[in-house]
C-alpha cells in the first residue's frame, strides 16, 4: 500500500472521487521506475483523511491506493506479438489489456536467440511474420533511467 496527498479545487468537489481517480491514473497508469516496473493498475483506493488548505481553494485528500505492476525479471515466460523483423533480431511487443490504459512493452530479441534462419528474400526469419503472437522468454532485464529494456530469446 501506498499513500498520497491529492488536491482537489473546490468547483470540483462534487466529484471527488473521480478527479481522484483521475489524478493517480495520469501520474502512475503507463509510468515506469526501475524498482517495480511498469503501474498497470491501482486497486484498494481508500481516502484516509482530507483537509482544506489554509493558503488555496482546494481540499487536500490524502489517499492509500495499492498500485499493480507489470515487472518481468529473468526467466519470465510470456506472450508478445512481432513488430520488426530485420537481420539482426526482431522486436516484439507485450500490450497490457488490464488497466484502463493500454500499456505497450517492448522486447528485443537478438537474431542468435531467434532460433531461426533469416531469408533474405522475405526479409522474415523462417515461419515468422509481422503480427504473429510469439511466447518470448527474457534473458536480460536493465533500466535506462525511464523505462526497463528487455532482451529475450523466442520460446516459440
Amino acid at each position: 500500500m501506498e499513500t498520497i496527498v491529492i488536491p482537489v479545487a473546490f468547483g470540483k468537489l462534487s466529484d471527488f472521487e473521480n478527479v481522484i481517480r483521475t489524478s493517480l491514473f495520469e501520474r502512475f497508469i503507463g509510468k515506469c521506475d526501475e524498482k517495480n516496473g511498469y503501474c498497470i493498475g491501482i486497486a484498494n483506493l481508500k481516502i484516509i483523511s482530507n483537509v482544506i488548505s489554509r493558503s488555496q481553494p482546494l481540499v487536500l485528500y490524502t489517499i492509500r491506493y495499492e498500485p499493480k505492476y507489470f515487472n518481468p525479471q529473468i526467466g519470465d515466460v510470456f506472450a508478445t506479438s512481432i513488430v520488426m523483423m530485420f537481420s539482426e533480431g526482431m522486436w516484439t511487443e507485450y500490450k497490457n489489456n488490464e488497466s484502463l490504459k493500454e500499456i505497450v512493452v517492448g522486447v528485443a530479441i537478438p537474431r542468435i536467440h531467434t532460433h531461426r534462419d533469416w531469408n533474405n528474400s522475405t526479409n522474415s526469419f523462417e515461419g515468422l511474420e509481422v503480427g504473429q503472437s510469439v511466447v518470448v522468454k527474457i534473458l536480460s532485464v536493465f533500466f535506462d533511467g525511464t523505462q526497463r529494456k528487455y532482451i529475450a530469446e523466442l520460446v516459440t
